[in-house]
């Protein structure tokens, strides 16, 4: 009698892979001092940072946390990509919160992304900047032309973190600031400057929730 051994080779299609993300002024990747247009006016960006958390990928196969807090600094090209392991197929569902959840705020873990060094940190009773914008502006009604949004707040009524959830074809996440000065979201010409918590800063924080897309 012979026997005969079926050997079954599973290959996994999990592979290593980086989640990106960028900034974007419509088709354009913002960079440092480049000048953008819009109307009859122009805007240079100094700084551009925001915090995602929580962040998931969910293919066909499964689920999985692939970051707890990211902190995108368009100036620093390492904080733009996250290294993980994907599953080799597309679409898949991203999700994350756009600023940190309120735990965050308050846990008093001041390390990593979460480092005041950063300066994303106010105190501990306003917490963390969910989304800091400094920029140059041709109309700003500031002296100097400057532009300081820093958007945050975890207390209701106005909390500004807002879950995300799309599908996405590629491995770049996109948020478009151009839509806040074509439609007149922001005003720089009006109001050149929030840096506290508030119903401005609730209302900023909503409408970019609604920008983000994929490459």
């Amino acid at each position: 009698m012979r026997f005969f051994f079926v050997i079954i080779l599973v290959i996994s299609n999990v592979v290593s892979a980086q989640l990106t993300f960028e900034f974007r002024w419509g088709e354009q990747k913002i960079i440092p001092e480049k000048t953008y247009y819009y109307k009859s006016d122009s805007i240079q960006f100094e700084e551009l940072k925001a915090y995602l958390s929580d962040i998931y990928i969910e293919s066909q196969e499964r689920r999985q946390k692939i970051a707890d807090v990211w902190l995108i600094n368009f100036e620093d090209a390492l904080s733009t990509s996250l290294n993980t392991t994907l599953e080799d197929e597309f679409p898949r569902t991203v999700f994350f919160n756009f600023g940190l959840d309120s735990l965050y705020h308050v846990n008093m873990d001041y390390t990593g992304d979460l480092d005041p060094v950063h300066g994303m940190y106010w105190a501990w009773n306003t917490g963390y900047i969910n989304f800091k914008m400094v920029a140059r502006c041709s109309n700003a009604a500031s002296k100097n032309g400057r532009v300081d949004y820093h958007l945050g707040g975890y207390l209701k009524p106005n909390q500004t973190t807002h879950p995300i959830e799309f599908k996405m074809r590629s491995s770049t996440i996109l948020l478009d600031l151009l839509p806040l000065f074509d439609k007149d979201i922001i005003r720089p010409e009006v109001i050149s400057s929030i840096v506290l918590p508030g119903k401005e800063a609730n209302r900023l924080m909503k409408f970019l929730s609604n920008t983000f897309r994929h490459d």
